[in-house]
Protein backbone atom coordinates (compact mmCIF):
# COMPACT_ATOMS: atom_id res chain seq x y z
CA UNK A 1 0.00 0.00 0.00
CA UNK A 2 1.13 3.56 -0.30
CA UNK A 3 2.38 4.60 2.89
CA UNK A 4 2.00 8.31 2.58
CA UNK A 5 -1.43 7.87 1.82
CA UNK A 6 -3.03 4.80 4.31
CA UNK A 7 -6.38 5.00 2.59
CA UNK A 8 -5.10 4.80 -0.99
CA UNK A 9 -5.39 1.08 -2.58
CA UNK A 10 -3.99 1.74 -5.78
CA UNK A 11 -0.56 0.04 -6.88
CA UNK A 12 1.44 0.74 -8.26
CA UNK A 13 2.77 3.57 -4.81
CA UNK A 14 3.22 6.24 -7.22
CA UNK A 15 1.34 9.36 -8.43
CA UNK A 16 -0.06 10.15 -11.79
CA UNK A 17 -2.76 11.74 -13.86
CA UNK A 18 -5.01 9.16 -13.37
CA UNK A 19 -3.95 8.52 -9.27
CA UNK A 20 -7.51 8.91 -7.50
CA UNK A 21 -8.16 11.95 -5.89
CA UNK A 22 -10.26 12.48 -2.69
CA UNK A 23 -11.08 15.85 -3.96
CA UNK A 24 -13.91 17.05 -6.32
CA UNK A 25 -14.97 20.37 -7.82
CA UNK A 26 -18.40 21.84 -7.26
CA UNK A 27 -19.52 24.71 -8.97
CA UNK A 28 -21.36 26.57 -5.89
CA UNK A 29 -23.60 29.92 -6.36
CA UNK A 30 -23.16 32.50 -3.67
CA UNK A 31 -26.56 34.56 -3.36
CA UNK A 32 -26.93 37.93 -1.89
CA UNK A 33 -27.80 37.82 2.01
CA UNK A 34 -31.02 40.15 3.24
CA UNK A 35 -30.42 43.81 2.34
CA UNK A 36 -28.92 46.46 4.74
CA UNK A 37 -30.57 49.75 4.36
CA UNK A 38 -27.29 51.38 4.76
CA UNK A 39 -24.97 49.92 2.61
CA UNK A 40 -27.57 50.75 -0.21
CA UNK A 41 -27.08 52.84 -2.90
CA UNK A 42 -29.18 55.98 -4.07
CA UNK A 43 -28.33 58.28 -6.58
CA UNK A 44 -29.61 61.05 -8.57
CA UNK A 45 -29.28 60.81 -12.15
CA UNK A 46 -31.16 64.27 -13.83
CA UNK A 47 -29.81 66.41 -13.11
CA UNK A 48 -26.47 65.80 -13.50
CA UNK A 49 -24.19 67.72 -10.53
CA UNK A 50 -20.95 67.48 -10.08
CA UNK A 51 -19.05 65.07 -7.27
CA UNK A 52 -19.33 67.03 -4.39
CA UNK A 53 -21.48 69.88 -5.41
CA UNK A 54 -25.41 69.84 -3.87
CA UNK A 55 -28.18 68.52 -6.12
CA UNK A 56 -29.43 71.99 -8.04
CA UNK A 57 -33.07 71.81 -10.35
CA UNK A 58 -34.69 74.76 -11.70
CA UNK A 59 -38.20 75.42 -10.99
CA UNK A 60 -40.24 73.78 -13.12
CA UNK A 61 -37.91 71.18 -13.51
CA UNK A 62 -38.35 67.23 -12.11
CA UNK A 63 -35.68 65.00 -10.11
CA UNK A 64 -34.89 61.22 -11.29
CA UNK A 65 -33.33 59.30 -8.92
CA UNK A 66 -32.50 55.52 -8.66
CA UNK A 67 -32.11 53.07 -5.95
CA UNK A 68 -29.63 50.19 -6.20
CA UNK A 69 -30.45 47.60 -3.00
CA UNK A 70 -27.34 46.22 -1.10
CA UNK A 71 -26.72 43.31 1.11
CA UNK A 72 -24.30 44.16 4.50
CA UNK A 73 -21.04 43.11 2.22
CA UNK A 74 -22.11 45.13 -0.80
CA UNK A 75 -23.76 42.83 -3.27
CA UNK A 76 -26.33 43.49 -5.46
CA UNK A 77 -29.28 42.47 -3.71
CA UNK A 78 -32.21 43.68 -6.08
CA UNK A 79 -33.63 39.94 -6.49
CA UNK A 80 -33.57 39.54 -2.20
CA UNK A 81 -37.13 38.70 -0.94
CA UNK A 82 -37.22 41.93 1.14
CA UNK A 83 -36.23 44.04 -1.59
CA UNK A 84 -39.22 44.23 -3.48
CA UNK A 85 -39.78 48.16 -4.91
CA UNK A 86 -43.01 48.11 -2.63
CA UNK A 87 -40.68 47.81 0.94
CA UNK A 88 -38.29 51.33 0.19
CA UNK A 89 -40.39 54.53 0.18
CA UNK A 90 -39.10 58.08 -0.24
CA UNK A 91 -40.12 61.70 0.68
CA UNK A 92 -38.38 65.46 -0.54
CA UNK A 93 -38.90 67.48 2.41
CA UNK A 94 -38.42 71.32 2.35
CA UNK A 95 -35.95 72.34 5.52
CA UNK A 96 -35.83 75.84 4.20
CA UNK A 97 -37.67 78.30 1.84
CA UNK A 98 -36.63 80.76 -0.14
CA UNK A 99 -37.52 84.10 0.64
CA UNK A 100 -40.73 85.58 -1.33
CA UNK A 101 -41.15 89.31 0.16
CA UNK A 102 -38.81 91.80 1.51
CA UNK A 103 -39.28 91.47 5.41
CA UNK A 104 -36.62 93.43 7.32
CA UNK A 105 -34.74 91.50 9.92
CA UNK A 106 -35.09 92.39 13.10
CA UNK A 107 -32.58 94.74 14.78
CA UNK A 108 -30.07 92.37 17.26
CA UNK A 109 -28.53 94.65 20.11
CA UNK A 110 -24.44 94.06 19.93
CA UNK A 111 -24.63 93.57 23.31
CA UNK A 112 -27.21 91.11 23.53
CA UNK A 113 -24.52 88.29 23.47
CA UNK A 114 -21.85 89.66 25.31
CA UNK A 115 -21.15 88.15 28.39
CA UNK A 116 -22.51 85.07 27.95
CA UNK A 117 -20.38 81.51 28.67
CA UNK A 118 -20.75 78.88 25.81
CA UNK A 119 -23.64 77.04 27.38
CA UNK A 120 -25.46 80.60 27.60
CA UNK A 121 -24.69 80.70 24.16
CA UNK A 122 -25.61 77.16 23.01
CA UNK A 123 -29.15 77.75 25.11
CA UNK A 124 -29.85 81.23 22.76
CA UNK A 125 -28.43 79.12 19.53
CA UNK A 126 -31.42 76.23 20.28
CA UNK A 127 -33.56 78.97 20.98
CA UNK A 128 -33.21 80.40 17.52
CA UNK A 129 -33.33 77.09 15.64
CA UNK A 130 -36.59 76.57 17.71
CA UNK A 131 -38.51 79.97 16.04
CA UNK A 132 -37.69 78.32 12.38
CA UNK A 133 -40.62 76.91 10.90
CA UNK A 134 -41.21 73.21 10.80
CA UNK A 135 -39.81 71.12 7.91
CA UNK A 136 -42.60 70.30 5.40
CA UNK A 137 -43.02 66.99 2.83
CA UNK A 138 -43.59 67.96 0.24
CA UNK A 139 -44.14 64.96 -1.96
CA UNK A 140 -43.93 61.15 -0.85
CA UNK A 141 -44.98 57.52 -2.26
CA UNK A 142 -43.75 54.16 -2.40
CA UNK A 143 -41.60 52.88 -4.86
CA UNK A 144 -43.14 50.87 -7.72
CA UNK A 145 -39.68 50.94 -9.61
CA UNK A 146 -36.13 50.98 -8.65
CA UNK A 147 -35.95 54.58 -10.59
CA UNK A 148 -38.23 57.29 -9.60
CA UNK A 149 -39.13 60.61 -11.06
CA UNK A 150 -40.74 63.54 -8.54
CA UNK A 151 -43.71 65.54 -10.17
CA UNK A 152 -42.33 69.12 -11.29
CA UNK A 153 -40.31 70.92 -8.55
CA UNK A 154 -41.61 74.87 -8.00
CA UNK A 155 -40.99 75.80 -4.94
CA UNK A 156 -37.60 76.86 -4.71
CA UNK A 157 -35.63 76.77 -1.37
CA UNK A 158 -33.47 73.79 0.31
CA UNK A 159 -34.73 70.08 0.22
CA UNK A 160 -33.99 67.15 1.18
CA UNK A 161 -34.62 63.23 -0.28
CA UNK A 162 -34.92 60.69 2.48
CA UNK A 163 -35.96 57.33 1.63
CA UNK A 164 -36.31 54.66 3.72
CA UNK A 165 -37.12 50.53 3.55
CA UNK A 166 -39.77 48.59 5.93
CA UNK A 167 -39.34 45.14 5.55
CA UNK A 168 -41.47 42.66 4.62
CA UNK A 169 -41.07 40.73 7.98
CA UNK A 170 -42.28 43.49 9.88
CA UNK A 171 -40.56 46.29 12.05
CA UNK A 172 -39.76 50.00 11.99
CA UNK A 173 -38.76 51.95 8.84
CA UNK A 174 -35.13 52.39 8.38
CA UNK A 175 -33.49 55.25 6.68
CA UNK A 176 -31.14 54.10 3.68
CA UNK A 177 -29.88 57.86 2.45
CA UNK A 178 -30.68 61.48 2.23
CA UNK A 179 -29.68 63.88 -0.52
CA UNK A 180 -29.28 67.43 0.15
CA UNK A 181 -31.55 69.41 -3.05
CA UNK A 182 -31.60 73.01 -4.14
CA UNK A 183 -34.70 74.92 -6.13
CA UNK A 184 -33.42 77.25 -7.21
CA UNK A 185 -36.08 80.34 -9.28
CA UNK A 186 -36.49 79.63 -13.24
CA UNK A 187 -35.64 82.52 -15.55
CA UNK A 188 -37.35 85.53 -15.10
CA UNK A 189 -40.94 85.93 -15.69
CA UNK A 190 -41.75 90.23 -16.84
CA UNK A 191 -45.69 89.97 -16.23
CA UNK A 192 -45.03 87.83 -12.51
CA UNK A 193 -42.87 90.35 -11.02
CA UNK A 194 -44.49 92.44 -8.47
CA UNK A 195 -44.95 96.44 -7.57
CA UNK A 196 -45.43 97.51 -4.29
CA UNK A 197 -44.91 101.08 -2.37
CA UNK A 198 -46.10 104.61 -2.56
CA UNK A 199 -46.00 105.07 -6.16
CA UNK A 200 -48.86 102.96 -6.71
CA UNK A 201 -51.71 104.96 -4.95
CA UNK A 202 -53.21 108.07 -5.38
CA UNK A 203 -51.49 111.22 -3.77
CA UNK A 204 -51.67 115.09 -3.97
CA UNK A 205 -49.41 116.48 -7.23
CA UNK A 206 -48.39 119.57 -5.18
CA UNK A 207 -44.65 120.26 -4.19
CA UNK A 208 -43.77 116.69 -4.96
CA UNK A 209 -40.23 116.07 -5.72
CA UNK A 210 -38.13 113.13 -6.93
CA UNK A 211 -37.67 110.01 -5.04
CA UNK A 212 -40.53 111.31 -2.58
CA UNK A 213 -42.94 108.30 -4.56
CA UNK A 214 -41.55 105.38 -4.86
CA UNK A 215 -41.94 101.92 -5.64
CA UNK A 216 -40.25 98.62 -5.31
CA UNK A 217 -39.78 96.38 -8.30
CA UNK A 218 -39.53 92.66 -6.93
CA UNK A 219 -38.22 90.21 -10.05
CA UNK A 220 -39.99 86.49 -10.34
CA UNK A 221 -40.08 83.49 -12.00
CA UNK A 222 -43.33 81.80 -13.64
CA UNK A 223 -44.09 80.12 -10.04
CA UNK A 224 -43.79 83.51 -7.93
CA UNK A 225 -40.27 82.61 -7.01
CA UNK A 226 -38.03 85.80 -5.95
CA UNK A 227 -35.24 85.93 -8.34
CA UNK A 228 -31.78 85.57 -5.84
CA UNK A 229 -29.18 85.95 -8.84
CA UNK A 230 -28.80 89.47 -10.02
CA UNK A 231 -32.46 89.48 -11.50
CA UNK A 232 -31.74 87.61 -14.34
CA UNK A 233 -28.97 90.11 -15.80
CA UNK A 234 -30.77 93.09 -15.38
CA UNK A 235 -29.00 95.88 -14.06
CA UNK A 236 -30.04 98.83 -12.08
CA UNK A 237 -29.41 102.64 -13.69
CA UNK A 238 -29.48 101.08 -17.54
CA UNK A 239 -32.10 102.88 -19.31
CA UNK A 240 -31.75 100.20 -21.70
CA UNK A 241 -32.80 97.55 -20.00
CA UNK A 242 -35.25 99.48 -17.56
CA UNK A 243 -37.91 101.55 -19.30
CA UNK A 244 -39.91 103.52 -16.55
CA UNK A 245 -43.17 105.83 -17.96
CA UNK A 246 -45.82 107.64 -16.14
CA UNK A 247 -48.88 108.73 -18.61
CA UNK A 248 -51.57 110.98 -17.98
CA UNK A 249 -54.79 109.68 -18.84
CA UNK A 250 -57.18 112.29 -18.06
CA UNK A 251 -60.02 112.85 -20.35
CA UNK A 252 -59.29 116.30 -21.03
CA UNK A 253 -56.20 115.01 -22.37
CA UNK A 254 -54.13 117.20 -20.15
CA UNK A 255 -51.01 117.91 -20.55
CA UNK A 256 -48.20 115.24 -19.65
CA UNK A 257 -46.60 115.33 -16.57
CA UNK A 258 -43.00 115.97 -15.32
CA UNK A 259 -42.29 113.41 -14.03
CA UNK A 260 -38.91 112.78 -12.61
CA UNK A 261 -37.90 108.80 -12.51
CA UNK A 262 -34.73 107.10 -11.07
CA UNK A 263 -34.07 103.50 -12.11
CA UNK A 264 -31.38 103.21 -9.43
CA UNK A 265 -30.70 101.84 -5.77
CA UNK A 266 -30.80 97.70 -5.40
CA UNK A 267 -32.36 96.84 -2.19
CA UNK A 268 -31.08 93.17 -3.02
CA UNK A 269 -30.54 90.36 -5.11
CA UNK A 270 -33.46 91.18 -7.71
CA UNK A 271 -35.33 93.79 -6.27
CA UNK A 272 -35.03 97.28 -7.40
CA UNK A 273 -35.98 100.80 -5.90
CA UNK A 274 -38.31 103.50 -8.20
CA UNK A 275 -38.63 107.10 -7.67
CA UNK A 276 -40.77 109.55 -9.08
CA UNK A 277 -42.34 113.27 -8.72
CA UNK A 278 -45.16 114.89 -10.39
CA UNK A 279 -46.55 118.37 -10.57
CA UNK A 280 -50.16 117.97 -12.04
CA UNK A 281 -53.78 116.89 -11.70
CA UNK A 282 -54.90 113.56 -13.03
CA UNK A 283 -54.80 110.14 -13.53
CA UNK A 284 -52.11 108.27 -14.73
CA UNK A 285 -50.91 105.63 -15.98
CA UNK A 286 -47.79 103.59 -14.68
CA UNK A 287 -45.67 101.50 -16.95
CA UNK A 288 -42.57 99.67 -16.34
CA UNK A 289 -40.88 97.79 -19.11
CA UNK A 290 -37.96 95.27 -19.07
CA UNK A 291 -35.96 95.49 -22.02
CA UNK A 292 -34.12 92.79 -23.90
Amino acid sequence: QCQSRPSCHYSPCHYSPYHYSPYQELDVDIVAGPIEAKTCDLAVTSPLANKGAVVTVKAGGELTFKLAPRDRFGNDASAAADAAPATFSWQLVMTKAAPRDIVPEPEEPSSSKKGMNEKELAAAAEAALALLPPERVVFGQAFDELEQTSPSLVEAGEFELRVTHRPPSGGGPSLVRTIPVVVAAAEMSPVHCTLSGSALHSCKGDGFSSGERECLLICRDEYGNRILEGGNGLKPNTPAELNVELKNQHPDGGAEPRAEWGAGGVEGPGVYRLGYGVRVQGTFLLSIKLMG
